[in-house]
């Protein structure tokens, strides 16, 4: 007998899933990703995903080290799969589209555990890149939908570390996304970005809003922009602020009051692959990104509205 059909009913609840872009490189985008995903399982007991859809694979780097992800992802065989072989194994599985990854686990590498709340990853590696030059099955928008689909009773919270271009991949993240949260350092190029990501949203990703699974809100919505890598003494810093408030109240996206300073900290904190808040638990970085996570939930709509 057939398994009966998913639906609005039967289906696991999808999780919160959050997509962190902004199209401007150099920006903390992965430093503000990995510590706010660390922060909500660590601070709050959250069951977090983080999968790294970037090519440059800066947030696997930050959470892995070179002699494990050696082991993990380019021994042979491998023990572990990458983004990429999710995309690869999405082309076999799509001649019968109900059919789910074969091994799940196998993409999910385990970060950290605390009582209750864990965050994993999904990691990348360069050669994602190549995948916007093939062809077929691989052109589909909802592979990292169908991945997260796989595993979705497991996690409360999936954050999405994006491409900083217009891509396929930034296209999936979009895809597997209910919100978009967007990191901007205060100087006068990251303020370009901004118009460029609205109409990216409104004009490329929303014409096939109509495509979407019916469990995902019909439209994407920025939950708020955080500024990184801020030194507001600096007047520059603060000409800059004034103008993406101007454009951000255009385009009627908020602003996190929580703000992350810069400091080289961070790097420091990336070398060990843990957190700042673990590395430097007393710093004020440390103090910055708990009051991030704090409002980050605050302002995450509820899992109600995720539900058709």
């Amino acid at each position: 007998m057939p398994p009966a059909p998913i639906t609005a009913t039967t289906r696991p609840q999808y999780p919160r899933v959050i997509s962190v872009v902004n199209l401007k490189g150099g920006v903390g985008k992965t430093t503000l990703c990995v510590n706010l995903a660390y922060g909500l399982a660590y601070f709050k007991d959250k069951r977090v995903l983080l999968i790294d859809l970037d090519p440059q694979a800066n947030a696997t780097q930050y959470l892995i080290s070179q002699h494990t992800y050696q082991k993990l992802y380019l021994s042979n065989p491998p023990p572990k799969a990458t983004i990429v072989e999710a995309y690869d194994e999405f082309v076999q599985a799509t001649r019968n589209t109900d059919n789910p990854p074969k091994d799940p686990d196998r993409y999910i590498q385990k970060i950290y555990r605390g009582e209750k709340g864990y965050l994993d990853l999904v990691a990348s590696k360069l050669e994602l890149s190549l995948l916007a030059f093939e062809g077929g099955q691989v052109h589909k928008n909802n592979q990292v939908r169908w991945l997260i689909e796989s595993v979705q009773e497991n996690y409360d919270i999936v954050l999405i570390d994006c491409p900083p271009t217009v891509s396929r991949m930034l296209m999936g993240g979009f895809e597997a996304s209910d919100h978009v949260l967007v990191p901007m350092k205060p100087e006068f190029l990251s303020t370009i970005g901004l118009p460029l990501l609205h109409r990216t949203i409104t004009k490329t990703y929303n014409k096939e809003i109509s495509k979407r699974a019916d469990f995902l809100n019909k439209e994407l919505s920025v939950i708020g922009i955080v500024y990184t890598m801020s030194n507001a003494s600096l007047t520059m810093a603060q000409e800059s602020m004034s103008e993406i408030q101007r454009e951000a109240a255009r385009h009627k996206y908020p602003i996190f009051d929580s703000t992350i300073s810069q400091s080289t900290k961070f790097t420091w904190s990336a070398k060990r692959t843990l957190p700042i808040f673990r590395t430097e638990p007393s710093s004020r970085y440390a103090s910055e990104i708990e009051r991030l996570v704090n409002e980050f939930l605050a302002r995450l709509p509820s899992a109600a509205s995720n539900t058709p």
